[in-house]
């Protein structure tokens, strides 16, 4: 793994033994009987390089503790270290049906408290798969945020593959993008024949009113970066919850 910078091999911040995980469908770990508000966040691909799913979580965490945004946060762990590009593509976006399950079940459990979903690369495929699932069924989230999107620029847009998952799956869908993600302009559009990366420079067409693009350039250094606590971007993701 050459190609990956330093900064990758120090994604998130270490989790406690305890840190609530969904793995296989079922969550694991301390978890407050009532939460007030729920994110979920959705790791990328090759997680136990880039950071374990546990650590990258607990970065989300960190942050919105240090917002005091009252909210509990838990990771979505699913197979994303089969270093074979299109199959894990494939197993991510089939991923998204069991993290729509668990959305329902959570829901249904406890009612009052809004479920939002932050996912970063290639995790935004289980989380868009979950949106769509979550339609099927006459259901949303909160919100859905989308860091460093490693899906095609057009398949948010209208009329695309997960154009009705974004307008009908969430009342609001954001996406954190840079032009300098050079993983994502480099390797995913050479891995993806040409087509372009959701999180280089946004939606590449009309997209739902639900739908905003937010340029994070100035904010983070790279791919890896976008959950650390200097050279990301959590403190506006987290800000744009309100």
């Amino acid at each position: 793994m050459a190609w990956l910078p330093l900064d990758a091999l120090s994604m998130g911040q270490a989790a406690p033994r305890a840190f609530p995980m969904i793995r296989n469908g079922e969550l694991r770990g301390s978890f407050p009987p009532d939460p007030t508000e729920l994110v979920v966040y959705v790791h990328g691909w090759l997680e136990r390089i880039a950071g374990d799913a546990a650590d990258q979580a607990n970065a989300v965490a960190g942050a919105v503790e240090a917002l005091d945004y009252d909210a509990t946060v838990v990771g979505f762990s699913y197979p994303a270290n089969l270093p074979l590009w299109h199959s894990s593509k494939a197993i991510a976006t089939r991923k998204g049906r069991e993290l729509a399950a668990w959305v329902q079940a959570f829901a249904a459990e406890c009612p009052g408290a809004p479920v939002r979903i932050v996912a970063h690369s290639l995790g935004a495929r289980p989380a868009l798969s979950c949106l769509d699932e979550l339609r099927d069924h006459d259901a949303r989230v909160r919100s859905c945020s989308l860091l460093g999107a490693a899906v095609d620029c057009d398949s948010v847009t209208d009329g695309s593959r997960w154009g009705e998952a974004v307008r009908d799956g969430a009342e609001t869908v954001r996406n954190y993008h840079m032009a300098d993600d050079t993983t994502l302009a480099v390797l995913y559009r050479s891995a993806e024949f040409g087509d372009e990366a959701l999180g280089v420079d946004g939606a590449c067409g009309p997209t739902p009113d639900s739908y905003t693009d937010h340029d994070v350039s100035e904010q983070v250094t790279n791919h890896y970066t976008f959950l650390q606590r200097e050279g990301g971007c959590l403190g506006r993701v987290i800000g744009d919850f309100t």
